[in-house]
């Protein structure tokens, strides 16, 4: 990163750059100009006063390198990646995802490669090399772009995924062409078997040492007490003993062993981690992120600056530039408008539309990976130059011009317009919130301590704006078209009151893990149900699951020869216990269900149909939730009564808790006595979850 430097000047240096692009950052925001793509133009006039000015001459010693983006860097931005994906939305479209990060990756290699051997002095490997590794997407820019502009989720997931897989898929083809170039090896069936093979070991091999070290960090964060600060700092030592130990100690991806280390995290953070730490971990990993594509971008356009003034001597480097965005536009053009139809036309996939293709196609950027792998290459490698050459022209091509247009091809394509069924969300929340507002304006008009003029004027303000939202939600509601979308509304709302539901009785330690985990990936497919206008979604409740019933079969056999049978008795009482409280979650949900249905319905009375509908459903739900519970009551009262004791000594582990707590606040209880009994309960909650 830097050379010459004494520490001192090296910190301010540091900071002053945080400075310049933190400030950046601002008038960036203000103007609606994409944050990082502004940093790398930062960056080139920072160069050129660096070259011109004696006051700005150390910045000329800030550079990227490879170690710099790929083991300090490139973590960070993996790991928060991973951490914060919505790993449902991931697996729902891991199909296209992987094609264009794999299989796709490959063919953009060899495109590229081929089109720039013919149109460039470079030989077969070079060519290969540079399509190797400018195959790799960087598309912050376009993610920021589409947070600001709300476009669609999935389309955000595509550019997302496929980014965070490719990042890893580029690494490895690039350090497999490599080795052949170096071992020699010509390209041949054989190598090219070799090679796949090598592929899918690196790239697997990452995953799973990245998953183990994240599944080990999970385990010693048991022993923390939920300090949020004890947490985040494995969540770093996992965020870079993955990478480190993956590419160093086995020689796999480093990538794609952070990304498996930060989707571990992810998984079990709804569970394992609380409500503080959760957020901790959210601000500290978004901060982390900030300054790392500050540094990246900001030292990009530096660099880019320094290397184009050395390399743009080079006779017709500025032509072969160009050759080689068209052959990596033209290789793009393949990729996305040739898989996409196909990956349509597979079984259960959803079509990628026009308009997505169009997006992906236009916002495959290129960042720092990219430019991390051709500094890579030996100072002794034939045209080494011109690789660098033209990996410059191509990342500054696609952040200053296909970046920046992005907003105009987003609203081209009106992506950035809301649905109906958005839109109707929005307008209910708009009305809920004000109408709450109303009410706390209320309260304070009695307190005697506001002029009823000052009053008046507030509560005339949000009354007219809740009777504008009601009026715009009215005229979507009352339209025909959207009787089908009003209907999807009420259901995906009781959907919401029962994923609260459920994380409150988790958190509050009333249902187990398990439980939890089987109730929201029935959540989940129940969502999916009436997004496709499938309803009313299936909500099965088994008198005795199928589990059960085959354990309960196979018990049978085994009591012949093992008359104890002590595993299978236990895990035949542990069945029987997670659906018991999964009945019982389901029973609280629909009274919260039926209190937002009393609410929904002055918003849809015209829709009382639809309203009735799901009341009835969701009072068969409850019926046979009951029945469901006196059964098992009825058969098998010791597993009852567990759950019952379990359950109402949680309550008043809980109960005691709360009320601790506002004692503290009240001032009448002293903080360290407290904590101390506090850590009694903990301790208490623990041992009663232990108890079943």
């Amino acid at each position: 990163m830097t050379a010459g430097l004494s520490l001192l000047s090296l910190i301010t240096a540091i900071i002053s750059l945080l400075f310049a692009a933190a400030v950046a950052a601002m008038a960036f925001k203000r103007f609606k100009f994409p944050y990082t793509i502004g940093l790398v133009i930062l960056g080139i006039i920072l160069a050129a006063l660096a070259y011109n000015f004696e006051f700005f001459e150390p910045l000329r010693q800030f550079t990227l390198t490879p170690q710099l983006i790929l083991y300090i860097l490139l973590p960070t931005l993996i790991f928060e990646a991973s951490l914060n994906i919505d790993s449902r939305l991931l697996i729902k479209n891991i199909v296209p995802v992987l094609m264009l990060a794999a299989p796709g990756l490959v063919i953009s290699t060899f495109i590229v490669g081929i089109m720039v051997k013919f149109m460039t002095p470079l030989g077969l490997g070079g060519a290969m090399l540079f399509g190797a590794l400018i195959s790799a997407t960087d598309p912050v820019a376009v993610i920021t772009l589409f947070k600001d502009v709300g476009a669609p989720k999935r389309l955000t997931m595509l550019v997302d995924g496929e980014s965070l897989f490719n990042d890893a898929t580029a690494i490895v083809m690039f350090n497999i062409v490599m080795g052949m170039i170096v071992s020699g090896a010509a390209f041949s069936m054989g190598t090219f078997f070799k090679g796949s093979c090598d592929f899918a070991l690196i790239f697997l091999g990452g995953v799973f040492i990245g998953a183990l070290i994240g599944c080990i960090m999970i385990q010693i964060m048991k022993f923390t007490k939920d300090d949020p600060m004890l947490e985040l700092a494995f969540s770093v030592i996992a965020a870079y003993t993955s990478f480190i130990v993956a590419d160093r100690c086995f020689g796999v991806s480093g990538v794609m062993s952070s990304m498996g280390a930060g989707i571990v995290f992810s998984w079990y953070g709804t569970t394992r981690f609380t409500a503080e730490v959760r957020e901790y971990l959210k601000k500290f990993w978004e901060f982390a992120v900030f300054v790392a594509n500050t540094f990246i971008f900001l030292l990009l356009g530096l660099t880019e600056k320094v290397m184009f003034f050395d390399i743009g001597k080079s006779k017709g480097i500025f032509l072969y530039i160009l050759f080689a965005i068209i052959a990596v536009l033209v290789s793009r053009i393949v990729v996305v408008f040739g898989l996409c139809p196909l990956i349509g036309m597979m079984k259960n996939q959803k079509k990628i539309s026009i308009q997505y293709q169009t997006v992906l196609f236009w916002g495959g950027l290129r960042g720092g990976v990219p430019l991390a792998l051709v500094l890579s290459i030996p100072v002794s490698f034939a045209n080494r130059d011109m690789l660098i050459g033209l990996t410059l022209g191509i990342v500054l091509f696609t952040l200053l011009i296909q970046g920046t247009s992005m907003n105009f091809l987003i609203r081209l394509l009106k992506l950035d317009k809301p649905g109906t069924f958005e839109k109707m969300l929005s307008l209910q929340a708009v009305i809920s919130s004000k109408r709450k507002v109303m009410e706390v304006i209320s309260n304070l008009e009695k307190t005697g301590h506001f002029s009823d003029d000052t009053v008046s004027v507030v509560r005339d303000k949000y009354a007219a704006e809740i009777l504008d939202s009601l009026k715009e939600l009215e005229d979507l509601r009352d339209n025909p078209e959207n009787a089908s979308t009003v209907r999807q509304i009420i259901w995906s709302e009781t959907l919401n009151v029962k994923r609260n539901t459920y994380h409150g009785l988790f958190d509050r330690g009333i249902i187990q893990e398990t439980v939890f985990r089987e109730l929201e990936h029935s959540l989940n497919s129940q969502q999916e149900s009436i997004t496709a206008n499938n309803i009313p979604p299936k909500v099965i409740i088994e008198l005795i699951p199928p589990e059960v019933k085959f354990e309960k079969f196979i018990l049978k056999l085994l009591k012949l020869v093992f008359p104890e049978g002590k595993l299978l008795r236990l895990h035949y009482a542990k069945a029987l216990i997670i659906n018991l409280e999964e009945a019982i979650a389901l029973v609280i949900a629909v009274k919260d269900i039926n209190a937002l249905l009393d609410d929904v319905s002055r918003l849809y009375r015209e829709h009382s149909v639809a309203l009735n509908e799901c009341r009835d459903f969701y009072k068969d739900v409850h019926d046979k939730s009951i029945a469901h519970i006196e059964k098992i009551e009825k058969s098998y009262p010791e597993y009852a009564d567990q759950v019952k004791t379990r359950v109402l000594r949680q309550v008043g582990f809980d109960t005691e808790l709360k009320t601790m707590k506002e004692m503290v606040e009240k001032g009448k209880l002293p903080e360290s006595v407290c904590s101390e009994m506090e850590a009694e309960y903990e301790r208490k909650i623990i041992e009663n979850r232990k108890a079943v």
